[in-house]
């Protein structure tokens, strides 16, 4: 009798052991799945948020280009050069400094090895000989002109680098350059500065980083 009943405690306790073990997969199932609910609404989440980031991103450089344009348009009352008027390139510009005339602006291409260092907004050492002889030349070849000072990096992401994305890196490349030249003779009122951060690449990632300086109404 005495054995009846402690096998019948022991098969309740089976029992009771096996409930409770088929309870707690139950809530572990349970927790998975709302575990992977909630990742896949902070997926859906973060794909909504990058939509987002691109379109301020894109907004940003339609605002900047509407900006610039508006900036140095001509204002009402005043003439706008004709014919005959094209600027000239200057013939006095350092190795690696290359110039194209865009309308009446020309724009002196500095490249970005010849600057900085890698994810770096500081100006090198002898960049500072390279930009001597662009401020030399542009002063004497286009004295009081107003000058745009513009950004540009390649379509890598930032990843290990203070700077919060591309667009940041292009502007505090831009003002390093505007800051040193506005130590060369130039005025603060002169310079604008300008971000196109990665939206402007070039054929090869070396090629897309740079500065441009570009000489606004250089044949008037």
């Amino acid at each position: 009798m005495r054995f009846t009943i402690v096998l019948a405690g022991a098969v309740l306790a089976a029992a009771t052991l096996v409930g409770c073990n088929n309870k707690d997969k139950d809530e572990i199932a349970m927790l998975k799945d709302k575990n992977s609910e909630l990742q896949s609404e902070l997926d859906r989440t973060r794909t909504a948020l990058d939509g987002s980031e691109s379109s301020r991103r894109a907004l940003e450089e339609d605002l900047t280009r509407a900006r610039a344009e508006a900036s140095y348009a001509p204002q009402a009352g005043t003439s706008t050069p004709t014919g005959g008027n094209t600027p000239q390139l200057p013939t006095d510009l350092p190795p690696g400094v290359t110039a194209r005339v865009e309308g009446t602006t020309v724009i002196l291409d500095i490249p970005g090895e010849v600057l900085f260092d890698s994810g770096k907004a500081t100006l090198r050492t002898d960049a500072k000989k390279t930009l001597d002889a662009v401020a030399k030349s542009v002063k004497n070849a286009y004295p009081g002109k107003r000058l745009s000072v513009e950004g540009f990096t390649d379509t890598d992401p930032i990843k290990k680098s203070k700077w919060a994305d591309n667009w940041e890196l292009a502007y505090e490349r831009a003002r390093a350059v505007g800051k040193y030249l506005s130590t060369k003779g130039f005025s603060e009122n002169q310079f604008r500065y300008v971000s196109y951060g990665p939206s402007e690449p070039r054929s090869s990632k070396k090629e897309s980083r740079r500065v441009e300086l570009a000489i606004v109404e250089a044949g008037s």
